[in-house]
């Protein structure tokens, strides 16, 4: 029993821990570099703001209501205040009377007046023409607007019996449902009108982008709203230099003007007389070019266009940019200059010589010998060769890979060789060159010491001398240190970087900034060396025991 317990307890543990793994890992997953997408996630705060706007929004109108365009029904009240009648003395009074579930007006002392699917206009006419029959001087309103049931059901949609009044716009009975799902159709959307059987198209996406209100029109008692599945192959789209590139649902009656104002227009940079324009027919694409020069207004202007054309679904728009849009080109100056930063400069123009100049020109401490330019075009070019060496063992490389190998991965990529003492006593001096955007230089600090590191007895900078040598230099740090290695003794250059045995050149000069590095000898450990001797000579000694053994 107890062992039973044990494994029930193993495996309610098991089960909690697989839980929270997945939920870890499932928290971890970038589901766009694997599907293409975001994953759509559930926005509960959200979900609640727009279900409480819409419910807080209940009953307000968004502007008067049109008299020839509003249609009176069940439960609409009317007020009328009257002055004096021909029946009894001078006397004022107000009713208040709400329409009948059967679209009677019950009017005190007249009787019912139809007035049920009636405009609002057309229902005053009705009333001012009974009630004047009694009374000389009386005013009717509309009052208060009823409320009544609407129907939202579809296969996107959490079917529902909505609440709603004659101001309440399609949209506004989505939200107080909670929204549509992520796979509703935003564009197709159908309410049924009870009375007449209508089927009116909804078009949310108009309504939202471009302020389509038609689009989103006003319920009546008994609508049935009803949201279909978004189409995945039923899309047109808009990409390019436009402020909201996008790809939307497509709908019988869309223009090109349409799906330009879904894109919200053209971007100043655009290149708008050749728009591209691409059609599927039964033969393939078809690629067209436009000119949409007169549209570049489009959104501040309700004129249509005589070049306006109704697309197909699969439709394709791309709107280029113009060349070198206001491309701002732009070097970068660091280090011992006055003023150092961005530079924007002119292409084709600007040289280093007016960067420098710009940036107020170098500092006392400015080591000019070694400024470093780097072209940043150069840094982000490929080097496919390099990439499968840097993959392939050195042992697996033929001689030339590994030549090339060798002179490209000490490389300073990027970097260029410029003469800037050239460019200071002569500004038409070959190395005088035109900038490009985004070049560096970086100027630094003028330095007059060699640093002398590792085994030295006195390691640190030494000033700089232009007679001395690598040995001089070490001898005025006090000489090698113990078990110093001479022979190994490195000059690392401060410009480019090269590493060589000071010992074996004669050819380099040492300046100002280089390094002088003694390493220390390799360490022998005793005991692995009489380990090794002992496991090299103890086949032997076996075997000369084995010779003397025969021997005997």
């Amino acid at each position: 029993m107890e062992r039973i317990k044990r494994i029930k307890y193993i495996l309610l543990v098991v089960f909690v821990l697989s839980v929270i793994t997945t939920n870890y890992l499932d928290a971890h997953i970038n589901y766009k570099s694997i599907t293409g997408i975001d994953k759509k996630d559930y926005d509960t705060v959200s979900k609640e703001i727009s279900q409480q706007l819409a419910t807080d929004s209940y009953g307000i109108i968004d502007k008067e209501i049109d008299p020839n365009k509003y249609i009176v029904g069940a439960g609409d009240e009317f007020t009328i205040v009257f002055e004096s009648s021909v029946l009894t003395k001078e006397r004022t009074g107000k009713l208040k009377i709400r329409v009948s579930p059967d679209g009677h007006l019950l009017i005190d002392g007249i009787g019912g007046v139809y007035i049920s699917g009636k405009t609002l206009s057309e229902a005053y006419d009705i009333i001012k023409e009974r009630v004047s029959r009694v009374y000389k001087s009386f005013n009717v309103a509309l009052s208060d607007i009823r409320k009544f049931k609407v129907n939202i059901s579809g296969p996107a949609v959490k079917s529902a019996v909505v609440p709603a009044t004659a101001t309440d716009r399609v949209s506004e009975i989505i939200e107080r449902i909670g929204g549509l799902k992520d796979s509703a159709s935003v564009r197709n959307i159908t309410l049924i009108r009870n009375k007449t059987d209508e089927r009116c198209k909804v078009d949310l996406l108009k309504f939202y982008l471009l302020g389509d209100i038609n689009s989103n029109p006003y319920v009546e008692g008994g609508d049935h709203i009803v949201v279909p599945l978004a189409s995945e192959r039923q899309i047109i789209s808009i990409q390019g230099d436009v402020p909201a590139p996008c790809e939307v649902e497509f709908v019988n009656g869309d223009s090109l003007s349409t799906l330009i104002r879904f894109g919200l227009g053209f971007f100043e940079s655009a290149l708008l007389d050749s728009v591209e324009y691409v059609q599927w027919t039964p033969t393939g694409l078809n690629t067209q070019l436009l000119n949409l020069t007169k549209w570049k207004n489009i959104m501040t202007s309700s004129e249509s266009y005589d070049d306006d054309f109704l697309l197909n679904s699969g439709d394709r728009v791309y709107v280029r940019t113009k060349a070198d849009w206001q491309k701002i080109h732009y070097a970068v100056i660091l280090g011992e200059v006055k003023y150092p930063g961005r530079y924007s400069i002119e292409k084709d123009v600007d040289r280093v010589s007016d960067l420098i100049r710009r940036a107020g020109g170098f500092t006392k401490d400015a080591d000019i010998t070694n400024i470093e330019f780097i072209r940043q075009e150069e840094l982000q070019k490929k080097d496919l060769e390099m990439e499968r060496l840097y993959r392939t063992i050195p042992s697996e490389m033929s001689k030339s890979e590994f030549r090339y190998f060798q002179s490209r991965v000490r490389e300073k990529k990027g970097g260029m060789s410029i003469d800037f003492e050239k460019i200071v006593a002569d500004e038409h001096s070959d190395d005088n060159i035109t900038l490009i955007s985004q070049d560096s230089i970086i100027v630094p600090i003028k330095t007059g010491f060699i640093n002398v590191q590792g085994k030295v007895v006195n390691p640190g900078f030494v000033k700089y001398r232009s007679d001395f040598t690598y040995m001089d230099y070490i001898n005025a740090a006090g000489g090698f240190a113990y078990r110093a290695d001479e022979s190994e003794t490195t000059v690392n250059k401060r410009r480019g970087g090269e590493q060589f045995l000071a010992s074996k050149t004669k050819k380099y000069k040492l300046e100002p900034g280089d390094n002088i590095s003694v390493p220390p000898k390799t360490e022998i450990d005793f005991m692995q060396v009489v380990t090794t001797i002992l496991t090299v000579l103890s086949p032997i000694v076996s075997m000369i025991a084995v010779i003397i053994a025969t021997v005997k």
